[in-house]
């Protein structure tokens, strides 16, 4: 008679990690910190992320984890478009951003709770975590 709590996965090279909440939303992604070529950030990232980034592997790996974990905290993953979720800002473990387009239309179909996401950085890879509300 209990609701199924909502579960996010993500896996990579022979490694998983998931996240369950009781309550509201999660999604999490894990990406390996590798040099990808330019044509990546210029296809998914927007401008002023590009800016941010300026080439750097590190960087480039943990705005494409946010974007994944939004994605996945959206219940859609890679059906809407990962230049409609916008990395703001990152510190060493916060993130901020701003939804455009068809992630804001979903967001808002969500009933528009608050999106918080947690950064991790692992050395060699760095996991995001996004909450919200329900």
């Amino acid at each position: 008679g209990r609701p199924m709590p909502n579960i996010s996965i993500s896996h990579r090279d022979g490694q998983a990690i998931a996240v369950a909440t009781p309550t509201g939303r999660a999604g999490i992604d894990m990406e390996c910190i590798e040099t990808r070529a330019a044509s990546f950030a210029e296809t998914w990232f927007r401008p002023s992320e590009r800016e941010h980034c300026q080439g750097d592997a590190r960087r480039e790996s943990k705005v494409w984890a946010v974007k994944e974990a939004v994605l996945k905290v959206l219940g859609t993953g890679m059906r809407l478009d990962p230049r409609d979720v916008e990395v703001l800002s990152m510190n060493d473990s916060q993130v901020n951003v701003r939804l455009w387009g068809s992630a804001r239309a979903r967001h808002a179909a969500l009933g528009g709770g608050e999106i918080k996401i947690d950064l991790e950085d692992e050395q060699t890879m760095v996991i995001a975590v996004a909450w919200m509300a329900s």
